[in-house]
């Protein structure tokens, strides 16, 4: 990875029970986004501060997250004028 480019992170949140996962691309810049749903997600995120992707479990009310997250991708996106 590579510190102000573009990614697209995808990745399916398989099951959740209860609290959140937090998801962003370098820290402590980055744009952070905080899921709480089942499905698939895909974020387009620059790389920022540095060059680490953290999936990271949250507390919901004082409950910690328990889930499985599952295909986890992480590509360029490629800009063209």
């Amino acid at each position: 990875l590579t510190l102000n480019t573009l990614y697209r992170i995808t990745f399916d949140l398989v099951t959740i029970q209860q609290g959140k996962l937090e998801v962003y691309l370098g820290f402590p810049n980055s744009d952070i986004r905080t899921i709480s749903t089942t499905g698939k997600h895909a974020f387009d995120i620059v790389a920022e501060g540095n060059t680490t992707l953290y999936l990271k479990p949250v507390n919901d009310l004082g409950l910690p997250f328990i889930g499985s997250i599952d295909n986890v991708s992480v590509k360029e996106i490629i800009q063209t004028a």
